[in-house]
């Protein structure tokens, strides 16, 4: 009996380890059983946090990548039910759950420039999650993804100005070297050509300023 146990752990283990690497799949979640969807089905096990700082090493704009980290963000952790959901519509939203953030995650992860981060809410999301009625401003989601749609996220996917994205970045310093983190405690000024540094007879280094005139 207890090799069978084992033989079953080991199993279990193993499906584990596919989706442990590449990212939680709906084929994935159709062999879990309730305690284990409730255990597993979260974002982090269906979009693994990126190496934002390898992407921007590889080429990534920062921007992009920040705007990328703020959709990932955004979403959801986990899905949730209200308490009179049935059975069947607990299964669902697992499996739109699973689908919603997978399709983020490809998409996403698929950015490459500024332009397409600019285009990536109209062309990409708003033909397949948002409907608008021709009388209203609302935004309406579809409804296999309404659970998991928040203002957030919406707020999130829309540029809006690359300018604030740019205060954002420095002021959480992301993607920041060791070095750009010891500058950003300065102020920085640039001088003309005229200018040099020299001692005091204190020994103090103090600044000299050429005339435009000299």
């Amino acid at each position: 009996m207890k090799k069978i146990e084992d033989f079953g752990e080991k199993i279990g283990g193993a499906r584990k380890d596919l989706w442990k690497e590449r990212g939680l799949i709906v084929d994935d979640i159709l062999e879990m059983n309730g305690k284990e969807k409730q255990t597993y089905i979260k974002k982090n096990n269906i979009w693994k946090k990126p190496n934002y700082e390898k992407l921007v090493a590889e080429g990534l704009p920062v921007q992009v990548a920040y705007y990328v980290k703020k959709i990932r963000d955004a979403i959801p952790t986990q899905p949730e039910f209200s308490y009179s959901a049935s059975q069947e519509e607990i299964e669902q939203t697992y499996q739109d759950y699973v689908t919603f953030v997978s399709f983020l995650r490809d998409e996403a992860m698929n950015l490459s420039s500024r332009e397409e981060a600019e285009r990536f809410y109209s062309d990409v999301i708003a033909p397949k999650y948002i409907q608008k009625s021709d009388y209203s401003r609302y935004v309406t989601i579809v409804d296999e993804a309404k659970n998991f749609f928040t203002n957030k996220l919406l707020k999130a996917l829309q540029v809006g100005s690359w300018i604030y994205i740019d205060s954002e970045i420095k002021k959480k310093q992301f993607c920041y070297t060791e070095e750009q983190k010891i500058l950003s405690k300065y102020n920085i000024f640039y001088l003309g050509d005229g200018s040099s540094l020299s001692k005091n007879d204190r020994g103090d280094t103090q600044l000299k300023l050429t005339s435009l005139g000299n």
